[in-house]
């Protein structure tokens, strides 16, 4: 039998990380988010960390979960280096579950270059005060976010019908019953929706910043009008903080749509 739980995280930070120890402590094989990986580049990772763990080589270890978060920011390589030293000290085995066909994981790649060029598109019409284009931008790149994450979503979910089998064959050594296995995700993923087994969820993730709430607009569950507000107080938010002019979150929420609009353009000319 699997056991499995879902943890919906914040994969930045070191604090964040440490939020899963409790989960680890308790689990025998671990999946972290490991976007578009094909089958080859999961079993590879998969096999690398297996031969740390018996070289007991902690120095190492920490080194390749380094260099798994190579061009990444500095809060998101602390989160990583910091979830790899925790199933290191646990020795927990790895099981990823996105294992994409060569093929597949090029179509998702296609679809995240696409995300990448409107949200570059979205900040320099920002930049320029053009509101409208902003907006609309934004509304397309979420679109195909989620376009993305629910294919990605649902490979994922299909792939927890085989997964104990798989994992009991690489791992012969782990005779556990339930066999516990944790699933590290972002918060915006659904995997349980499209998995055919029964699965725990946790949402661990609470920083409910302006980022946070307009990533949270599903195109496909809400209109461009009930979000152009939103869409409008992030946009402040961005350009308050490129501008260095202090705002709280607090108080771009207050404004209505056309406070938030002449606000944005008041910063810019005076930039």
């Amino acid at each position: 039998m699997l056991d499995v739980t879902i943890l919906k995280v914040y994969h930045a930070k070191e604090s964040e990380a440490k939020k899963l120890r409790p989960y680890i402590e308790e689990c025998h094989v671990f999946s972290q988010e490991n976007a578009l990986a094909t089958k080859e580049k999961s079993q590879y990772i998969e096999d690398i960390w297996n031969s740390l763990l018996k070289a007991k080589n902690r120095t190492q270890a920490k080194k390749f979960a380094e260099s798994t978060h190579q061009g990444q920011d500095y809060d998101s390589i602390a989160y990583g280096v910091k979830l790899y030293d925790m199933l290191y000290q646990t020795k927990c085995s790895l099981w990823h579950l996105e294992r994409f066909s060569p093929d597949e994981s090029k179509l998702l790649s296609r679809i995240l270059d696409s995300v990448n060029l409107k949200h570059r598109e979205m900040l320099y019409n920002l930049e320029q005060g053009n509101i409208i284009n902003f907006i609309e931008n934004v509304w397309v790149k979420n679109q195909r976010m989620y376009e993305l994450i629910d294919l990605r979503d649902q490979h994922m979910g299909a792939n927890l019908a085989t997964a104990e089998k798989e994992i009991r064959t690489k791992y012969p050594q782990l005779k556990h019953e339930p066999l516990k296995y944790i699933i590290m995700i972002g918060a915006l993923h659904c995997v349980e929706k499209y998995a055919s087994l029964s699965i725990n969820y946790i949402n661990l993730d609470r920083h409910y910043d302006l980022e946070f709430h307009y990533t949270k607009i599903n195109p496909s569950q809400t209109s461009l009008e009930e979000a152009r507000s939103l869409f409008l107080a992030y946009g402040l938010r961005l350009i308050a903080s490129g501008c260095k002019v202090r705002m709280t979150d607090q108080e771009i929420l207050a404004m209505d749509e056309t406070q938030l609009e002449k606000t944005i353009k008041d910063i810019l000319r005076k930039n």
